[in-house]
């Protein structure tokens, strides 16, 4: 189990290579499934735009970095349509509030937990609401929806937080200290701990967001569609063979079909 602090900032090691490829940057969540699908990573080239990595592809995630096979298994943005839609809807965990079915405002999350082996959310950590102490964790069979404003949860949830894991890891009682002693949590940083840091961190997910889709506009202009895109009535916004120009971007985008004109271009 490895909580967002002990992954966010941690090199990237190739195997095969056997050199730095980047770093940790983001965990880009797939709220469907309640999984952690890419991590977006900074690497040399930083200035073309993030990267995105599948977590299928991590091998493993130490203290001191995450594996991959080699660089290849970093792709930009551009050839990852699903990680540019999680992007786009991802919700950030940290600082949400959390709203129990019956609308009970619980508090908010301070940190959550992913399994490094599936990716998968494993549990919230829960700062109740008026307290700046952590009360425990919400396991993930008590979490319903993981929204852009809100997790929801059972109405039990705050009657059933642990305080660990079933197999003896990352004690709530125990997170600070663990932090403070964690070999590299200096460097690593912290999650944010206030209203004011977690707008921070929004506005600078928002502002790569704003960069990339600048970048993709700039990269599609000009080629040509691959397929005919028809609106959710069945109108046709652009036909196939198209060339991409800025007004056809501008009307897919509107329609809600800006990810299916991504797939689907040709020079």
């Amino acid at each position: 189990m490895k909580s967002t602090r002990e992954i966010i900032n941690l090199r990237v090691l190739s195997v095969e290579e056997g050199k730095e490829i980047g770093f940790v940057h983001e965990l880009l969540l797939n709220p469907q499934n309640g999984s952690i699908d890419f991590l977006l990573v900074k690497d040399g080239e930083w200035y073309y735009g993030l990267k995105a990595l599948p977590f299928s592809a991590v091998q493993g995630i130490g203290e001191y970095a995450l594996t991959v096979a080699s660089s290849g298994d970093l792709k930009g943005l551009a050839e990852t349509p699903d990680a540019v839609a999680l992007l786009e809807s991802n919700p950030r965990l940290i600082g949400l509030r959390v709203l129990s079915r019956k609308g009970r405002l619980l508090g908010r999350v301070k940190e959550y937990y992913v399994d490094e082996n599936s990716g998968k959310v494993r549990g919230c950590l829960l700062v109740p609401e008026g307290r700046d102490e952590a009360a425990g964790i919400i396991e993930d069979k008590y979490i319903c929806t993981f929204g852009r404003e809100l997790l929801v949860v059972e109405d039990d949830a705050d009657k059933n937080l642990m305080t660990e894991f079933p197999d003896g890891e990352m004690p709530a009682s125990q997170l600070q200290e663990k932090e403070a002693a964690a070999p590299g949590a200096e460097a690593a940083g912290s999650a944010p701990e206030t209203e004011e840091e977690v707008e921070e961190g929004s506005a600078e997910a928002e502002d790569s967001l704003k960069l990339f889709r600048e970048r993709q506009r700039q990269y599609l202009i000009g080629k040509k569609l691959g397929i005919t895109i028809t609106s959710d009535d069945g109108e046709v916004i652009a036909e196939e063979g198209a060339v991409i120009t800025g007004e056809l971007i501008d009307r897919v985008t509107e329609a809600g079909k800006y990810i299916l004109l991504t797939m689907n271009v040709r020079e």
